[in-house]
């Protein structure tokens, strides 16, 4: 009754667990940069949480949350024009083709 089998699985499943936790430490790297790239690109300034005050905090996490709420209203109201335009053209299309099909009409 020997237990080097559960041994050696221990330890293989040791070594996994640290190849995947450096594979994600460079993953998070890799969006950390692509952030604070995009910060910098849009002239936005990167802030230390620690050099502010907690009204100032509270002021930056407002801000953040309209400009979210403001871009997701923006998103759904687009989607939902695309769709009713979508919707409308593609039934106008079924009934051109049914009309042209058939030769009855519809309306």
């Amino acid at each position: 009754m020997s237990f080097g089998g559960h041994v050696q699985d221990m330890v293989n499943r040791m070594k996994t667990n640290e190849a995947l936790r450096k594979a994600h430490r460079a993953k998070f790297k890799k969006i950390k940069d692509a952030y604070i790239n995009a910060l910098q690109t849009n002239k936005r300034k990167i802030i230390d949480n620690r050099s502010l005050s907690n009204e100032e905090l509270e002021i930056i996490k407002f801000q953040i949350r309209n400009d979210l709420k403001n871009e997701r209203r923006k998103n759904i109201i687009l989607i939902t024009l695309f769709t009713i335009i979508a919707s409308i053209s593609l039934s106008y299309l079924i009934i051109f083709i049914l009309n042209k099909l058939k030769g009855v009409q519809i309306f």
